[in-house]
């Protein structure tokens, strides 16, 4: 899912878990590239993803009853996964990067002072 598409989603519903993306985008933790052209947002990047031993290490963005939300390090766009910590298949539209796998971290409390 694009990054514009899940914001709609979160507004349309007035669910509050778009409030911890919102605080990681102006606490610098989370990157939104934009299109020069009418500033769409084509892909994010959350700067608190790392690799440990050749597996991406990602921390969900949001969490909505039995969903967590992650920014993709392989394609930058949304997925949506159980919201339970382990190794996960991306769910990327090129297959070949399917082949991977990342690990999703528990979620935590957002906090802009660090």
């Amino acid at each position: 899912m694009r990054l514009t598409a899940f914001k709609k989603i979160a507004n349309k519903s007035g669910c509050s878990y778009l409030n911890p993306y919102l605080r990681l985008v102006t606490g610098g933790k989370i990157i939104e590239k934009r299109k020069d052209s009418d500033r769409r947002i084509v892909v994010a990047i959350d700067n608190r993803t790392f690799i440990e031993n050749g597996t991406f290490h990602i921390y969900p963005i949001a969490a909505f009853g039995r969903c967590c939300f992650i920014i993709c390090p392989l394609c930058g766009e949304i997925h949506t996964h159980g919201n339970v910590n382990g190794y996960r298949v991306p769910h990327c539209y090129d297959f070949d990067l399917r082949k991977r796998e990342y690990f999703i971290e528990e979620m935590q409390q957002v906090n802009t002072n660090r």
